[in-house]
């Protein structure tokens, strides 16, 4: 893949649905947003769209409107787990914000054009149910076309997936290939003592890694 003369598109929505424990995803951009601040001597070129809604149809109308080549990475926070199939999900909200179950295949029908990395930011969005019996749903969005999906292998605290992405963009922004910039932030986790550093993970093709 040859790297384009712009900066790294990020489109980024966070869920919070009635019922469900709230997250502080102001926080969370506002953490990403430090992070964009000069590393290692190199400012990162990051252009970060918000779609506020938690809807899976208004942030489908995003990618579209944009245009494609436009957005490297989708970014979505929220709660996951599964129905009553046993099918993963990963909860949005609907035009009044309650929840609204979105599976793989959803998304996948939502993301119009395909960014190189989506990043589900909920609980287990990397874990298979069933010890193994059914695919996570980073798995499924592979298998169905997506290149690379980022997620966590078990339950995750919100600050701890914060620091992550915070750390995972500002590194991807100054040109990083997607496993370099994985691996600094594995190791940053590490070294500041995040227990859940191991349970980021990155289901991909072999050629996303670029």
């Amino acid at each position: 893949v040859s790297p384009a003369n712009r900066p790294l598109g990020i489109a980024f929505m966070a869920a919070s649905e009635k019922g469900q424990a709230p997250l502080d995803f102001e926080a969370e951009e506002a953490a990403i947003l430090e992070g964009l601040r000069p590393a290692d001597g190199q400012a990162p070129d990051v252009s970060l769209t918000v779609e506020e809604s938690g809807n899976l149809k208004r942030l489908q109308a995003v990618i579209k409107h944009v245009g494609r080549d436009c957005f490297d990475v989708i970014h979505l926070t929220g709660h996951a787990g599964t129905n009553k199939q046993g099918t993963p999900v990963f909860l949005l909200e609907n035009d009044v914000g309650d929840a609204e179950a979105a599976t793989a295949s959803d998304l996948r029908d939502a993301f119009v054009h395909r960014p190189r990395l989506t990043f589900l930011s909920g609980c287990s969005t990397a874990m298979a149910p069933g010890i193994g019996a059914v695919a996570s749903m980073a798995e499924q969005l592979v298998r169905q076309g997506l290149p690379a999906v980022l997620g966590w292998a078990q339950p995750v605290g919100d600050r701890h997936a914060t620091t992550a992405a915070a750390i995972l963009y500002a590194h991807l922004g100054t040109g990083r290939g997607l496993d370099h910039a994985l691996l600094i932030t594995l190791s940053t986790l590490l070294e500041k003592g995040i227990p859940d550093w191991p349970l980021l993970r990155l289901v991909a093709r072999a050629d996303a890694a670029q």
